[in-house]
């Protein structure tokens, strides 16, 4: 297989989808992928922490390298920074072959706003795991179950495989040295020959996003949204989105469109973005549109349902994720997955405050002002991030 260059990965129609819900449910499922590789494991991941949920996946790669199966793994540096520092950290093996995404540095501060906040483990080219998922403890945790964080991933089998494939070695092979390595495992036979997929019938596509470069997660899901003819469901940890996506939402609940947005509550770790985008909800709700806020836990999920599509992965809708990071969505076109989707989001519905336009105008002062400061935040550093745009386009 050929590293390709391709800006837009087609739709796939010959693929299998999984939908998995919160860590105790998925981590032991990926944890029994990694234990039966024979061959390689790929994972790419921004929020990676010290803890028993990392020391679980160190413990099982380590496991495989020794049985000669590679091991490719790119950290976000922001991301895992407590992992970086970690005297404990060392992963010297033969067969691991490991870099860190964008070092944070002095000399280079500036492009500390790019991220990669992609998501995915790919075990032998057979399967492959995306989400909002982090390799920290909360997500999985055995010592505390009852404040995890709530998390919806999915498991990818099929055609869109080769995709994500291409995807991840795209990343690795750049400025690596191991370049004869990432090659031998693209032209292994073994990449060419795996199971048949003719009798998997849900068709997939693979969206990401590039930083300034490429917005295709963005552009995707505006054209599902203007599309859409039953509803729409948006979940996200962190909704500050672009005007573009606002206008379609807005247009879609003027046409009739049942528009449903599932935010975070209380719970958050950025209480700071969630205060920037409540700013929106006056506007949002005047146009029709439901908001509500999911109250156990951190919902930490990223599900885009539009009619009978749906779109899971790695992207928020804020400016962050829509502008300055690498991000991936599988985008899934089938009628049953979407039912099954659009049932979970239901159920955490019933778990959410609804706002309401009358009470949301007369919500108490002190909450306007903690909106309009934080507005005013994200408004005074946002021509810093435009001019880091213009410079870099100057190269």
């Amino acid at each position: 297989m050929k590293i390709t260059l391709n800006k837009k990965y087609p739709a796939r129609s010959h693929n299998l989808f999984s939908l998995f819900i919160d860590g105790n449910s998925y981590f032991p499922e990926i944890l029994d992928s990694i234990k039966k590789a024979k061959w390689y494991i790929a994972i790419e991941m921004y929020l990676v922490e010290p803890g028993e949920m990392y020391d679980l996946l160190i413990e099982a790669i380590l496991q495989k390298a020794n049985t000669s199966v590679y091991i490719f793994l790119i950290f976000d540096h922001y991301g895992s920074i407590k992992v970086y520092q970690n005297e404990k950290f060392n992963l010297n093996h033969p067969y691991i072959y490991f870099k860190f995404y964008n070092k944070i540095s002095i000399s280079r501060f500036k492009n500390i706003i790019f991220r990669n906040h992609r998501k995915m483990i790919l075990i032998d080219s057979n399967v492959v795991y995306t989400g909002g998922l982090g390799i920290t403890d909360h997500f999985f945790s055995t010592s505390m179950s009852g404040r995890l964080w709530h998390e919806v991933i999915i498991k990818i089998k099929g055609e869109c495989l080769k995709d994500w494939i291409d995807l991840f070695f795209k990343n690795f092979s750049r400025k690596n040295r191991k370049k004869n390595i990432i090659q031998t495992i693209l032209s292994d036979e073994r990449l060419n020959n795996s199971d048949s997929t003719q009798h998997l019938f849900q068709a997939g596509r693979l969206t990401y996003a590039k930083r300034f470069y490429y917005k295709d997660i963005l552009r995707s899901t505006i054209k599902q949204i203007n599309k859409s003819t039953k509803e729409i469901y948006i979940v996200t940890a962190y909704f500050f989105p672009a005007w573009s996506l606002r206008r379609a939402l807005k247009k879609a609940a003027n046409r009739g469109i049942s528009v449903t947005i599932l935010l975070p509550g209380k719970a958050t770790d950025h209480p700071s973005v969630r205060q920037m985008g409540r700013r929106l909800y006056t506007s949002l709700l005047s146009s029709g549109i439901r908001i509500f806020e999911y109250q156990p836990v951190f919902n930490h999920s990223k599900i885009y349902v539009c009619d009978d599509w749906v779109s899971i992965g790695s992207c928020n809708l804020d400016r962050w994720s829509l502008q300055k990071n690498l991000e991936a969505n599988q985008e899934v076109f089938d009628k049953n997955f979407a039912q099954t989707v659009i049932e979970l989001i239901l159920s955490d519905l019933k778990k959410s405050n609804e706002i309401k336009l009358s009470s949301w105008i007369n919500r108490p002062l002190i909450y306007r002002i903690y909106e309009k400061f934080w507005s005013y935040v994200a408004n005074t550093i946002e021509p810093f991030f435009a001019n880091v745009k213009k410079r870099i386009h100057k190269k």
